[in-house]
């Protein structure tokens, strides 16, 4: 199986009415929530396996929260009723099967000549296709498509992990954009560059809560709303600071050594990893072209009843060599949380050692 996105160059045509180029300039902004996809096809491939093979792969759960939310919302809209506003959604995903009947099919088959419709059914792995900015700005539209639906569900479930990764990346970008475009605290993020001598962008409402020579926490403090975001670092001794025990423990003692439920005058009250219900989950990845670990999980304080989910990251800077722990934690009881998470994790790839 081939990896990445695949184009179909020459092959594929894809409509676009001189009234539609002459329009591009004048588009309106997208719109929807984080992690939503506006999925265009028709209810009975819905109501199929093809249907279920989506929702397994969209709705599985996101990862490291208290309670079950799924990683994507989906809002399924058969073709006759993708006009107006829907077709400002940020994220769009056509689906279709080139031996089906259906309107979405019918609609498919338009874009496409007979010779790319044949190539498809030659390589099985020729199944999706992006447009970027097609019926609005800073707009992704993600095309799925197969000779028939037992293809089509062979590369979702094969390539589920890219696909939702396509979404998250382009999440991530999008959130930062809107969340540094209303307002940037500039003068923090550049006390932070020429006192520690690395890059972060801190968002608009964030206080600086502590700052040592090892460490910096900034929060920010709502109504039964608690974000906040967290640098430590160490130098660098071996791989062996890479692996989940090792990563956990480095947490709890920065916590114990730096984060307080009840101020600097009650030392009882800290911030730990919990574990009890939902073990610490990790994964290699790569973070701005950097070799790190991504660790998700959920806190709380000792001795005291409050919690919540976390995302971290572990990586190194080779040339001062020490190796970084940067962490976002939120507190938002009786809340949806994984459009928050989505913001935090967004913050934290601001940081440039």
């Amino acid at each position: 199986m081939r990896s990445g996105f695949l184009f179909l160059g020459l092959w594929l045509i894809l409509a676009c009415s001189p009234e539609t180029e002459k329009s591009l300039d004048i588009r309106k902004k997208s719109h929807g929530a984080y992690g939503e996809i506006v999925l265009v096809m028709d209810t009975a491939l819905w109501e199929g396996e093809l249907g279920n093979a989506l929702k397994e792969c969209f709705r599985q759960p996101f990862p490291g929260l208290p309670q079950a939310e799924a990683e994507f919302t989906l809002r399924v809209v058969p073709p006759e009723s993708f006009s107006g506003l829907l077709r400002l959604a940020s994220n769009i995903v056509v689906v279709a099967t080139f031996d089906s009947e259906s309107k979405s099919s019918q609609l498919m088959k338009t874009w496409f000549t007979d010779e790319s419709i044949s190539k498809v059914g030659e390589e099985s792995d020729l199944y999706k296709y992006v447009r970027r900015d097609e019926f609005a700005k800073d707009q992704y539209s993600l095309y799925l498509f197969g000779e028939n639906s037992s293809d089509l569900i062979q590369n979702l479930n094969s390539n589920c992990d890219e696909l939702k990764d396509f979404f998250n990346q382009r999440e991530r970008k999008r959130i930062a954009r809107e969340v540094f475009s209303a307002k940037e605290q500039k003068g923090i993020s550049k006390a932070i560059k020429e006192k520690y001598g690395f890059g972060f962008r801190v968002p608009f409402g964030y206080d600086v809560a502590v700052q040592e020579k090892d460490f910096l926490w900034m929060s920010q403090l709502g109504t039964d709303l608690f974000r906040n975001l967290f640098i430590a670092w160490k130098p660098y001794r071996s791989e062996e600071q890479f692996e989940i025990d090792s990563i956990v423990k480095w947490r709890d003692r920065i916590g114990r050594k730096y984060i307080f439920g009840s101020g600097e005058e009650d030392t009882s009250s800290y911030l730990i990893t919990d574990q009890r219900y939902l073990e610490v989950e990790s994964r290699v990845i790569s973070f701005n072209q950097n070799y790190a670990i991504e660790t998700r999980g959920l806190w709380r304080l000792k001795n005291f009843l409050r919690g919540g989910p976390f995302l971290s990251f572990v990586l190194t800077d080779p040339e001062r060599e020490r190796i970084y722990y940067i962490e976002g934690f939120l507190y938002a009881p009786n809340q949806i949380k994984k459009g928050m998470m989505r913001e935090l994790e967004a913050n934290l790839y601001t940081f440039q050692p």
